[in-house]
């Protein structure tokens, strides 16, 4: 593909030199989004793949037939990000009925996030995936409020702790940069913060105003 060829001609060529293609299953999307998928007569049922505009959905050892089209409705009916219509899709495919042997693991590589070994894995998956959805989002943060950008900079700290409100660090170190424009707000939040971990509270002491200009404020208000 990287050298011009769409992705049925590179699978074809992959799958043609392989003594074991009726045991593969796989799939490939381009830049120009062309996408192709090939499910061998060996997969275990149930296996099959749905392609689409950009996409690409393969199962295999399926409890019913219906899960990768279940798959590809989801990701097309999805207005989210590239990740969020990723996990929308996985979903989708779980309560079509999933995969045969039950749940394990799951994963996101364009973000990245993995979950190895979990009883929910698409739960814990999208747990991880709005974790690092709201990191950014304060990432965003810290760099509107450099830029004096406060009203900005509040919002996106709100969000991002309602986003992820059991993330303790985010929500402590978002409260001091929200409290540089909003001191009850962002004290709120180091006060959430401090009730999931105590420990955050012998930290605020130890901020120096180099770091954590709006420390020594925040911890006026804790008293």
């Amino acid at each position: 593909m990287a050298d011009g060829i769409d992705p049925a001609g590179a699978l074809g060529a992959v799958l043609a030199g392989d003594d074991q293609a009726e045991y593969r299953q796989l799939g490939a999307v381009d830049a120009r989004g062309r996408a192709a998928a090939h499910t061998g007569t060996g997969c275990i049922a149930y296996a099959g793949e749905t392609v689409g505009e950009g996409f690409s959905c393969q199962a295999n050892m399926m409890a019913g037939p219906t899960v990768p089209q279940s798959m590809a409705q989801a990701y097309g009916a999805s207005d989210d990000d590239l990740a969020g219509r990723l996990l929308a899709a996985l979903d989708a495919g779980e309560a079509a009925g999933g995969d045969l042997r039950g749940r394990q693991s799951a994963a996101l590589l364009v973000v990245p996030v993995r979950v190895e070994d979990h009883s929910e894995p698409l739960a814990e998956l999208r747990r991880l995936l709005d974790l690092a959805r709201a990191y950014e989002m304060a990432g965003e943060a810290d760099e509107r409020l450099a830029e004096g950008a406060h009203d900005e900079a509040r919002g996106l700290y709100l969000a991002a702790a309602e986003l992820a409100p059991q993330a303790d660090e985010l929500t402590f170190w978002a409260g001091l940069g929200l409290a540089a424009k909003d001191v009850d707000a962002g004290t709120e939040l180091v006060r959430r913060a401090v009730l999931l971990k105590p420990g955050w509270l012998a930290l605020l002491a130890r901020l120096p105003a180099e770091l954590a200009p709006t420390a020594a404020v925040v911890r006026a208000a804790l008293e």
